[in-house]
């Protein structure tokens, strides 16, 4: 069930492929970035995420930590967004009401056990919501063991 990880340079290059790569993917940003750097700028150091954000109601949280993260969900690379942020960046349904609970998915750790990471787009307008920010979606159950609580 476990797929293969990602390496490193592959990774580094779907993060390349996206036009704000460099804005968003240099340093230590937010405290989510970090442990594994490159050299593909010509001498800026660029950060692979090991962390990203999955933004929920606080009702699911239980039965998230408890069962994993559902094949389809989405995460983001921005873990510091507002619930209104979160609606408006990450193009939620508006009918479901604003997130107020955040899960942090351990990507190292999925990268560590051998599955393949997906990659990151950037969100593209829905619901009347502009997006824009940066997310992914999970093609398998995240197992709660690499999920956490902020």
């Amino acid at each position: 069930m476990a797929r293969r990880a990602a390496s490193i340079k592959e990774t580094q290059a779907e993060l390349n492929g996206l036009g704000n790569a460099p804005a968003l993917w240099t340093g230590a940003s937010l405290g989510m970035f970090g442990g594994i750097f490159g050299d593909l700028l010509g001498g800026v150091e660029e950060a692979v995420p090991i962390e990203v954000a999955h933004y929920t109601s606080g009702e699911n949280v239980a039965s998230i930590m408890g069962k994993g993260l559902d094949e389809g969900s989405y995460a983001t690379t921005n873990g510091e967004l507002s619930p209104l942020q979160a609606q408006i960046d990450l193009a939620l349904p508006p009918n479901r009401g604003l997130p107020d609970a955040i899960i942090r998915i351990n990507l190292a750790g999925l990268r560590e056990a051998g599955y393949d990471l997906p990659p990151l787009r950037q969100v593209g307008r829905s619901y009347g919501m502009p997006g824009g920010d940066t997310a992914m979606q999970s093609p398998y159950v995240i197992p709660p063991e690499f999920l956490s609580l902020p």
